[in-house]
């Protein structure tokens, strides 16, 4: 995970703000679905964390996209192999998260 330049683990006292930053992660989520948009890429290397611990930021939206309605259906897959979420597959679904 890209620390401003760096890696996560090359930071300082890095278990002391593990929950911090996963909490970021999960407010960065939210507000995407809470604004219907599916990043469809999300993993370790699309997120950057300054190393003065200040915000996360969430980056590469170029699988995203912004659902119309909570009846949108989505088909087939996006995203890096090994991070796409294992109840996608390649199959048609219907987002149960709230959007």
């Amino acid at each position: 995970m890209l620390v401003a330049g760096n890696h996560l683990t090359s930071l300082n006292a890095l278990d002391t703000h593990l929950c911090s930053l996963a909490t970021q992660l999960f407010e960065a989520i939210k507000f995407m679905h809470d604004h219907n948009i599916a990043h469809m890429d999300l993993k370790p290397s699309n997120l950057l964390i300054p190393s003065e611990y200040s915000r996360l930021t969430v980056f590469n939206f170029g699988l995203s996209f912004q659902l119309r309605n909570e009846a949108q259906l989505l088909e087939g897959h996006a995203g890096t192999k090994g991070y796409i979420a294992p109840e996608v597959g390649h199959t048609t679904f219907r987002p149960t998260c709230g959007w």
